[in-house]
């Protein structure tokens, strides 16, 4: 309830459930489900306005296991669109674990590459799997620098270098991993100028095609100045503060 108080304070008007799913957590889609529905319930009761949707992190050593309704229940929302969870370790299989799931007919989204070790190491690696199909969530932490400077810099590299696609709060609590969007979406306009015309596009257009099951919006083109959206809630912020 804490972190979905700060996630609605913050602007965020929907947010999706992510449990770990692993050889650690052996999460399944109907306690998902069953949770969303319940904390949905308390958020309506409190007068939270916040879209709670149901959605899971499935790590790569996972994948193989589970059929294609067991993966078809962890994706977000009614789409293809599957969150994967970026390994920290080796993966010598991960191409074709992702590629084994286009060919099943799901849509890879890759969580947090910015905090993997294996494409911190060789990027090329990670473009040759963005160049056949897949999906990258950067953790907004990451833009602001919340987790260390190298990678604050490799954020900005991927982001650069056009291989990111959404925007997450990847939240855990409110003090250590708060789920706080706007930091990301404010580093990235301080941060990369260049790129502050696409924050709408990081932050909002991809997460509610991929909530909706609808293709992915075409990437706007790079160029300075904020968003409208996002000069309406500086403004509001600004109100706030006064």
């Amino acid at each position: 309830m804490a972190i979905a108080r700060a996630a609605s304070a913050d602007g965020t008007q929907t947010i999706v459930a992510t449990p770990h799913v692993s050889l650690d957590y052996d999460t399944h889609a109907a306690v998902i489900a069953d949770g969303v529905k319940s904390l949905a319930a308390s958020l309506q009761a409190a007068g939270i306005e916040l879209e709670l949707i149901a959605g899971a992190e499935v790590a790569a050593a996972r994948l193989s296991a589970l059929d294609d309704d067991s993966l078809r229940a962890l994706c977000i929302g009614p789409g293809p669109y599957l969150l994967v969870e970026s390994p920290y370790s080796s993966a010598p299989f991960l191409e074709a674990q992702l590629f084994g799931l286009q060919t099943r007919g799901f849509r890879p989204l890759l969580a947090h590459p910015e905090r993997c070790a294996l494409f911190q190491r060789d990027r090329a690696r990670l473009e040759r799997l963005v160049a056949q199909g897949m999906l990258c969530s950067v953790t907004a932490g990451s833009i602001a620098g919340r987790f260390g400077r190298s990678v604050r810099r490799f954020t900005h590299d991927l982001l650069r270098a056009q291989l990111v696609h959404d925007i997450s709060s990847d939240a855990h609590d409110t003090v250590r991993r708060p789920p706080g969007m706007s930091a990301g979406a404010e580093g990235l306009c301080a941060n990369l100028p260049e790129l502050s015309a696409q924050a709408d596009w990081y932050t909002h257009d991809v997460a509610e095609a991929v909530v909706r099951g609808e293709p992915i919006p075409r990437r706007p083109r790079p160029g300075r100045g904020l968003s409208r959206a996002w000069r309406a809630r500086r403004r509001l912020g600004d109100l706030r503060r006064s």
